[in-house]
């Protein structure tokens, strides 16, 4: 690596960037600064706007919150990510965890830079930001589930009987015209205003699907690769815990998305997402093949709409988990927090 600044040796040994050479970066490298903090030094701090993400290049960091730590960052892993991507304040403060961390830090600028003009690089960021969002989700989820006492009967799948098979075939069971997904698609972060083309593609690579009133969309432990948008109808979301019961999650609405972790991650169904028996319902599916077939634009704004629901979703995650681990029972009006609750 002679004749590399060190930024671009360190940028080009990190697993966010695995596979590629200098070239790839085209100066891109003056970008990023090599900034080494003390044992305890203070990062960021919780509630502080954000102006920059890094990459750990050697050492630990954790985050806390109110001397809490909710984990540690080591070598590789990017931090800060989540707020800078979502132009957020920051959710926790984090510290660094010996003497002499070394990390590579990017401005918010210079993120915005690599997204105009550098997508190579914009690209492997916004990648490693979603699967480590997907992660922390996965891990929040766990513990609701661990710790909630469930007030309703789990979703289990239901036989479909010799009768409901023959009227299923008849002509005047076929399903309804599916609607446009484009007015569900601009209330996604990041498309509100994206040019009516791009948006023309994401629903173009999506397939329709038709869920009737009181009927499962996925079932908790089913396995997927796909995220759904709700375009017409209301979803019940239940996750199964403690004693063959259900916890009620949400009630969504047009405009959102479900099933991020499954599409990210390729893990199975976390919840139970069910059509409300007083509505039916229709949602748009976003397999993982047809999500890595979208190029350019299409395919960042798209991912961007991820990673803000993703984030939204954990912040709401974590606020059940809060109210769960002081005791408390969430109010009829707590749906107003999770209605956009999304990732199953």
């Amino acid at each position: 690596m002679q004749n590399l600044s060190s930024e671009m040796q360190l940028l080009l040994s990190t697993p966010v960037f695995k596979g590629l050479g200098a070239t790839d970066f085209r100066g891109m490298d003056l970008l990023w600064e090599v900034r080494t903090v003390k044992a305890e030094e203070i990062l960021w701090y919780q509630g502080q706007s954000a102006s920059e993400l890094a990459i750990v290049s050697r050492g630990t960091l954790r985050a806390q919150i109110n001397e809490q730590v909710l984990g540690r960052i080591g070598k590789g892993e990017l931090v800060g990510e989540l707020a800078v991507f979502t132009d957020d304040f920051r959710s926790a403060t984090v510290v660094a965890d010996q003497d002499d961390v070394q990390l590579l830090v990017l401005s918010k600028d210079g993120l915005q830079l690599l997204r105009d003009g550098h997508w190579t690089i914009y690209d492997r960021l916004l990648n490693s930001a979603l699967m480590r969002l997907g992660n922390r989700i996965r891990l929040t989820n766990l513990e609701i589930a661990k710790k909630s006492k469930g007030t309703d009967a789990q979703v289990k799948a239901e036989e479909p009987s010799w009768l409901g098979s023959m009227f299923s075939k008849l002509p005047f069971a076929s399903e309804p015209t599916p609607p446009s997904a484009v007015t569900a698609l601009r209330k996604l972060p990041g498309l509100q205003s994206a040019h009516p083309m791009s948006l023309k593609t994401i629903m173009s690579a999506m397939q329709p699907k038709y869920i009737a009133k009181g009927k499962p969309l996925v079932l908790e432990g089913d396995a997927g690769d796909s995220a759904f948008l709700l375009v017409e109808g209301v979803i019940e979301v239940f996750r199964n815990v403690r004693g063959g019961m259900a916890q009620h999650l949400a009630s969504l609405y047009p405009g959102a998305l479900l099933g991020t972790g499954s599409l990210i991650l390729g893990e199975r169904r976390n919840a139970s997402c069910v059509a409300s028996k007083n509505t039916a319902v229709w949602v748009y599916e976003m397999s993982k093949a047809q999500s890595d077939a979208l190029q350019d634009e299409p395919s960042m704004l798209w991912r961007e709409s991820l990673l803000s629901a993703l984030a939204f979703q954990l912040r709401s995650a974590d606020e059940l988990l809060v109210l769960i681990e002081q005791g408390k029972r969430p109010e009829s009006d707590y749906d107003k927090v999770r209605r956009s609750l999304s990732g199953y």
